[in-house]
C-alpha cells in the first residue's frame, strides 16, 4: 500500500492512505518517473494523488518533489517554502503535482480537442492540445537556448492571444518566472516589472509594445532577448515568434528535462504583479502547488466538466484572474480558449461571444456594466406589447432568484416560460446560448447590476480573490449565493475574521494551500502579508452572516474616519449614489477623512474614443438629462461653465435619496463636485483592472475638496 507521510506546521507525523487517497502507478513522461502520482480516473472523471512508495529513491529529482522547509513564507526568487496541509479536510491532504504533470495529463486525456481559438486574417487558427504541448516545449528549450536562466523571469507585454499562453507556461516549465506586465502600462512601469523580475527574456505583442523596451534597454542589464509575436520585428536582435519556435525545434528534449528535474512543487514559477494603487506594484510569487491545486479546487467546487468547456479570453492576462482562469484552469479542465481582440471592451466583445458560444463566462463589475447599459439602450425601444413582455419575462426571472436565495426553491411556471422563451433569446443575441455559468471578481459588484442580471436569468456568482490567494478565497454558487454577497470560503482551506469589532467587522484573512510564497524582494510588506501561523492578511473588512456567507466591506486603507471619530466605507455609499444616477453617473469617489463630514468626487458619463478612453463630449443619455434641465452643453467643460442651478439641484436630489437610506448621519454625504473629465487609465484615476487611486484622485483635486469644506452650505457644486 502507498503511505504519504506528512509533517504538519505543529511538528506532529501523520500518515495518509485510502481515506480517498488511491494509490496509482504509471510512468511518467519523457524519461523520468513521477514520484507523486497523478492520475486520471478516465470513467469518474476525478484524479487521485498518492505516492508511489516504490518511487522514493527518486524524489530527488523531477518538478512533483516537494524540497525540505521549515518557514511558510520567502521574499527570494528561489524561496523554498512548506506546504501547508492541513488534515482537517481531504483535499487539503492531496500529493501536490507540478504544472508539467497536469499538462502532460491532459494532452493523454484529449490529445486532439481543440485548446486554443483565434481569429487572425478573417481566418481561425487553432491549436490541439497535443499541438498547444508542442509549441509550449518548444518555447521553452528556446527560452533557456536564449538565456532563461532558473528562477528569472520572462516578462510577457501584449494583448490576450495563443502565444502570451505559451510563452506563460513555457517559461515556467523552463524554470523562470513568468511575469505578465499590462499593456497599458507606461515605458518606467514597463521597465520596474522587468527589472524588478531581473527579466532574461521579453515577449511583446508588437511595435508599440518593443518601442517601452527600447527605451529602457541600457537599464535592463538582465535582458538576454527579445521576441515580438505579431508581425515581423524590424529592429535588429528581436526574435519572430516563428523563428523562437524554430530555435526550441532544433534542442533536445534533454535540454527541457534537465530544467524539469531541477524544479520542486514548493519554489516559485510565476509572478503576478498587483495593480498598484498607492505606488509601486508588488511582486506576488506563486507556486506550482498554488497553482495546481487551487485549480483543482475551484473545478470541484464549480463542478466544471473536463474536456467540455469554453471559455473567452479578454481580460488581461497579466491580471490573477485572467491567467488562472484562462491559462492553467483551462489547462488543467481541458477547456477550449477563444481569444477577444483588442477591441473587446470598446464593442467587438459581443461578436466573439456570438461566435464562440462559451459555457463559462468571467468578468469584472464594469464589464457587466456596459452590457446592462447596452441591454438598456435597446429596451428602451421596446413599447406597447413587446416592452409588456419582456417586463413580465424580467419579473419573472428576478421574482425566482429572490425566491431562490430565500431559500424558498424558486421556479414556477411564469420563470419557466419566461426563461425558455424570452430570456433564451436574449442570451442566443448576445452570444451566452451556452453559458452555464456568469462569474464577477476584482472589485465589488453592484446591487443594482446583480440584480439586473438576474432578471435575464444570467445570475452572476459573485467570488472575492486575490493574487496573493492565487485567485479565489471565496465562492458563490447557482445553490448559494447572495445579493452584495461574494459567497462562503471553500472547504478546502480557512478564512477568518481577524479582530472583529462590536458589529463583527474584520480584516479577511486566509490559510491554505492556495496562499502565496511572498512578495519578491520585500521582507516587510511580506512580513506584513503573511504571519506566523500562515494566514494571509488581505486587507480587506469583512463579515461573516449567520449562514456563512461573507459580506466585504472595503479596503482597511480606504476606511474614511470622519471628525467625530466615524468609521465609514465609501464603496457602498459610492455604489449607491451610482445606482441611483446610472444613466447620468459614470464613477463617484466619496472623501471625508478627518472631515465634519462627508462629500463626493462625481464624473459624468461621456462617450468613449477609438481606446475606450473617455471623451469630453456628453453620452447622448446625458445631453438628453442637460436638456431637459435647461442646458445646451455638449462636453462636460461647457457643463461646468454654464454652472446651471436646476443641475445642481437634480444632482442633489439624487444624492440626498441615498442619503434618506443611510443608516447613520455618518454615511450621509453633505457636499459633491463635478470633476472635469472621467477617470481613466489615460488620466491615472484608474488602475489597469479599473481600481480608483484614491491617493491620485484626492490629491488631483485637493484644492477643490479644500473648497467644498469651505462652507457650512453648499455654494458651488464645482
Amino acid at each position: 500500500m502507498a503511505v504519504l507521510k506528512i509533517i504538519l506546521r505543529s511538528g506532529k507525523c501523520i500518515s495518509v492512505a485510502n481515506s480517498g487517497l488511491v494509490a496509482r502507478h504509471c510512468s511518467a513522461f519523457h524519461g523520468f518517473q513521477n514520484p507523486l502520482l497523478y492520475n486520471p480516473d478516465i470513467q469518474s472523471k476525478t484524479r487521485f494523488y498518492s505516492v508511489d512508495a516504490s518511487n522514493r529513491a527518486e524524489r530527488k529529482r523531477g518538478p512533483d518533489r516537494i524540497l525540505p522547509a521549515n518557514k511558510l513564507s520567502g521574499t527570494m526568487p528561489d524561496s523554498t517554502v512548506e506546504i501547508k496541509f492541513d488534515n482537517r479536510h481531504p483535499e487539503s491532504m492531496i500529493a501536490p503535482v507540478s504544472f508539467w504533470t497536469i499538462l502532460q495529463d491532459t494532452v493523454a486525456r484529449c490529445p486532439d480537442r481543440v485548446a486554443l481559438s483565434v481569429k487572425r486574417n478573417n481566418e481561425t487558427v487553432t491549436w490541439t492540445y497535443k499541438e498547444y504541448e508542442a509549441d509550449i516545449r518548444s518555447a521553452a528549450k528556446a527560452f533557456i537556448k536564449l538565456g532563461l536562466k532558473r528562477f528569472h523571469g520572462v516578462g510577457i507585454l501584449g494583448f490576450n492571444a495563443p502565444e502570451w499562453h505559451i510563452s506563460c507556461a513555457a517559461c515556467i516549465l523552463a524554470g523562470g518566472l513568468s511575469a505578465g506586465i499590462y499593456t497599458t502600462n507606461s515605458v518606467d512601469a514597463t521597465r520596474y516589472v522587468a527589472e524588478h523580475s531581473r527579466a532574461n527574456i521579453m515577449v511583446v505583442e508588437d511595435e508599440e509594445q518593443l518601442a517601452k523596451i527600447e527605451a529602457v534597454y541600457d537599464r535592463l542589464p538582465e535582458l538576454q532577448t527579445v521576441i515580438q509575436y505579431t508581425g515581423y520585428p524590424r529592429s535588429p536582435g528581436v526574435i519572430s515568434w516563428q523563428k523562437l519556435i524554430e530555435i526550441g525545434r532544433a534542442e533536445p528534449d534533454s535540454v527541457l528535462m534537465e530544467r524539469l528535474e531541477q524544479q520542486a512543487v514548493n519554489q516559485p514559477c510565476c509572478l503576478i504583479y498587483t495593480s498598484g494603487t498607492t505606488g509601486n506594484p508588488k511582486g506576488v510569487m506563486l507556486s506550482a502547488d498554488n497553482i495546481t491545486w487551487t485549480v483543482r479546487q475551484a473545478k470541484l467546487m464549480y463542478n466544471w466538466r473536463y474536456d467540455q468547456e469554453s471559455m473567452v479570453s479578454y481580460l488581461p492576462l497579466s491580471h490573477v484572474a485572467g491567467m488562472f482562469i484562462d491559462i492553467f484552469l483551462s489547462i488543467y479542465g481541458g477547456a477550449t480558449v477563444h481569444f477577444a481582440d483588442k477591441l473587446a471592451l470598446q464593442g467587438t466583445l459581443l461578436k466573439t461571444l456570438v461566435e464562440a458560444k462559451p459555457t463559462l463566462f468571467f468578468g469584472v463589475p464594469r464589464v457587466y456594466e456596459k452590457i446592462q447599459e447596452k441591454m438598456m439602450e435597446v429596451a428602451k425601444q421596446n413599447t406597447g406589447l413587446k416592452k409588456s413582455v419582456a417586463e413580465w419575462a424580467k419579473a419573472s426571472c428576478s421574482a425566482h432568484y429572490e425566491a431562490k436565495m430565500a431559500g424558498q426553491g424558486g421556479g414556477g411556471l411564469s420563470y419557466t416560460i419566461a426563461s425558455n422563451t424570452i430570456m433564451k433569446a436574449v442570451k442566443k443575441k448576445l452570444g451566452f446560448e451556452n453559458t452555464t455559468g456568469f462569474y464577477s471578481s476584482a472589485a465589488p459588484l453592484s446591487e443594482d447590476v446583480f440584480k439586473y442580471f438576474c432578471s435575464l436569468d444570467m445570475p452572476i456568482q459573485e467570488l472575492l480573490g486575490s493574487s496573493e490567494t492565487a485567485g479565489p478565497q471565496t465562492a458563490s454558487t447557482l445553490d448559494a449565493m447572495r445579493v452584495n454577497m461574494v459567497g462562503k470560503c471553500y472547504p478546502s482551506w480557512e478564512i477568518k475574521i481577524d479582530k472583529p469589532d462590536e458589529h463583527g467587522i474584520g480584516e479577511i484573512c486566509t490559510r491554505g494551500r492556495n496562499c502565496c510564497i511572498g512578495y519578491l524582494w520585500d521582507e516587510k510588506k511580506t512580513a506584513e502579508l503573511i504571519d506566523a501561523e500562515g494566514w494571509v492578511h488581505s486587507g480587506d473588512l469583512g463579515k461573516f452572516d449567520q449562514d456563512g456567507f461573507l459580506r466585504v466591506g472595503g479596503r482597511s486603507k480606504e476606511i474614511i474616519v470622519t471628525a467625530g471619530g466615524e468609521n465609514v466605507a465609501p464603496i457602498p455609499i459610492e455604489d449607491a449614489i451610482k445606482a441611483e444616477m446610472k444613466e447620468i453617473i459614470s464613477n463617484v469617489m466619496v472623501v471625508g477623512d478627518k472631515r465634519k463630514h462627508l462629500a463626493a468626487i462625481v464624473t459624468l458619463r461621456t462617450q468613449m474614443d477609438a481606446k475606450n478612453q473617455p471623451t469630453d463630449l456628453l453620452h447622448p443619455d446625458v445631453k438628453e438629462w442637460a436638456e431637459e434641465n435647461g442646458s445646451d452643453a455638449e462636453t462636460v467643460p461647457e457643463l461646468l461653465e454654464e454652472d446651471n442651478e436646476d443641475i445642481r439641484l437634480d444632482l442633489l436630489e439624487g444624492i440626498q435619496r441615498v442619503n434618506r437610506r443611510a443608516i447613520s448621519n455618518a454615511q450621509k454625504v453633505h457636499k459633491f463636485m463635478i470633476a472635469p473629465s472621467d477617470f481613466s487609465l489615460a488620466g491615472g484615476e484608474l488602475t489597469p483592472t479599473m481600481k480608483m487611486k484614491r491617493h491620485f484622485i484626492e490629491e488631483k483635486y485637493q484644492k477643490k475638496i479644500d473648497q467644498m469644506y469651505e462652507h457650512e452650505t453648499q455654494s458651488s457644486m464645482w
